[in-house]
């Protein structure tokens, strides 16, 4: 999912103050559950962190804010960053129902970039 900006912070100080937003985070998987990102900070399992999907192909689902759980994280030598899961909590299904639109939305544009590069060359 190359064209789905995530950034993340902490909620602190009982949700009251947030932290600053992480800079851009690479995703490696989302769906309506949860998500999978790499990141150079070391997260905690079980922390609570606010995550900012932004897609700029979208109209009308081109920026989201969700919580999620840390549920696990593990270190790539490859990337030199955390793999990190996250799974969506306190969801209704409107917002389930905008995350697959924003995943639907890069999906189609990974296609159609992909498709045009093909018969480019």
């Amino acid at each position: 999912m190359g064209h789905i900006s995530v950034t993340f912070r902490h909620p602190r100080f009982l949700g009251l103050r947030k932290s600053d937003l992480s800079p851009p985070c690479q995703v490696g998987d989302i769906n309506s559950r949860g998500m999978r990102f790499y990141t150079p900070a070391r997260l905690r399992v079980s922390a609570v962190i606010d995550v900012v999907l932004e897609c700029p192909f979208s109209s009308s689902a081109d920026r989201m804010e969700v919580r999620g759980r840390v549920i696990w994280r593990k270190y790539s030598r490859r990337r030199e960053a955390w793999r990190t899961g996250v799974h969506f909590v306190d969801m209704t299904d409107e917002a389930r129902d905008r995350i697959m639109k924003i995943v639907d939305v890069a999906a189609e544009h990974d296609a159609k970039y992909k498709m045009d590069e093909e018969f480019l060359l």
